[in-house]
């Protein structure tokens, strides 16, 4: 029978023996990453239809993929050092304050200098190995995309919804064992409101208006994130004590539009319908008796038919 190690290729152990009562813990996100266990990344290409070759191949990173993911990890740490000081009535000063010496940026942001751009001499080819060696562990972004950063800060700190719910904790971890399964989710942020937990996640987007940012969050399951998140908290909190899964847009380029969404209970049944589809697959695979092949195949004979988004634009063209 195949074990939990054949789908997980991270390193370090979970840190709970099944049985043990759910936990959160802070810790870096390389570390949260390399802990075994199953988060709702594991199962998106589950839902997607795919195998669980797929589930463990992780996402295919592409240069533009990489630079919103730079983005995004850039705007999440400045965020933090940002609402902290507003939270603590300090005054921000966006273009006045050096982010790389604030406490979050700092710990996993790293600025790359232009001086490291294009053709470079030989004592610069050594000082920017020299900089990747000491910056390996940060997330390391270009002075141009901080400058973006900025202004999607600056648009975010006019909002008063972000004000109002980016009050609590950041970046916590929950683990927690779920028949049989070690689970493992990462929140941006916890609010607290009314005596509930409020899940808060960010997210950098092109489009924070409410067709777009729909349209994106359903395409890349948030609904699963967002029931999935909602089981940990439960575990650890008890449900009673959860409140409403919200997410805080901002566009990644001009005009940075700022918005505020929560998850509605069609959400969460999208998300559960997800989520218990993929640990249905998980546990038909832990449970069976053959290991992953090597590389994952299909005989069957598909049938390739226009989906009904190309079918509507084909009737349409029938009535020009």
């Amino acid at each position: 029978m195949p074990d939990i190690e054949t789908l997980l290729k991270e390193t370090i152990e979970f840190p709970l023996k099944d049985g043990e009562p759910a936990m959160v813990a802070v810790m870096r996100e390389e570390e949260y990453r390399g802990i075994k266990g199953f988060s709702q990344s594991f199962m998106k290409p589950l839902a997607d239809g795919k195998s669980l070759h797929h589930c463990r191949t992780g996402l295919k990173i592409t240069p533009s993929l990489k630079t919103s993911l730079n983005l995004g990890s850039g705007f999440d740490s400045i965020c933090e050092d940002a609402f902290q000081q507003l939270a603590n009535d300090e005054p921000v000063l966006v273009d006045g304050t050096d982010w790389t010496t604030m406490k979050a940026f700092q710990s996993r942001i790293a600025v790359r200098p232009d001086e490291f751009s294009g053709n470079l001499k030989k004592e610069v080819k050594e000082r920017k190995a020299e900089w990747e060696f000491l910056n390996q562990r940060r997330v390391q972004i270009t002075e141009k995309e901080l400058k973006t950063i900025m202004e999607m800060l600056k648009s975010a700190l006019t909002n008063q919804k972000w004000q109002e719910y980016l009050t609590g904790d950041w970046q916590l971890c929950v683990f927690w064992w779920e028949d049989g399964l070690p689970m493992k989710g990462m929140l941006d942020h916890i609010s607290y409101k009314n005596g509930k937990r409020i899940p808060i996640d960010l997210k950098t987007s092109t489009d924070a208006t409410l067709d777009g940012f729909t349209k994106k969050a359903f395409n890349l399951h948030y609904d699963l994130q967002v029931a999935h998140y909602h089981k940990g908290l439960s575990e650890v909190y008890g449900e009673e004590n959860i409140g409403v899964f919200r997410f805080l847009v901002v566009e990644n380029s001009p005009p940075h539009l700022s918005s505020y969404f929560f998850a509605d209970d069609g959400m969460y049944t999208s998300g559960n319908i997800k989520r218990e589809f993929a640990i249905r697959q998980i546990k038909e695979y832990l449970n069976g008796s053959e290991t992953l092949p090597e590389f994952p195949k299909s005989e069957e004979s598909f049938k390739l038919t226009p989906p009904p988004y190309i079918q509507s634009k084909l009737n349409e063209m029938e009535m020009l």
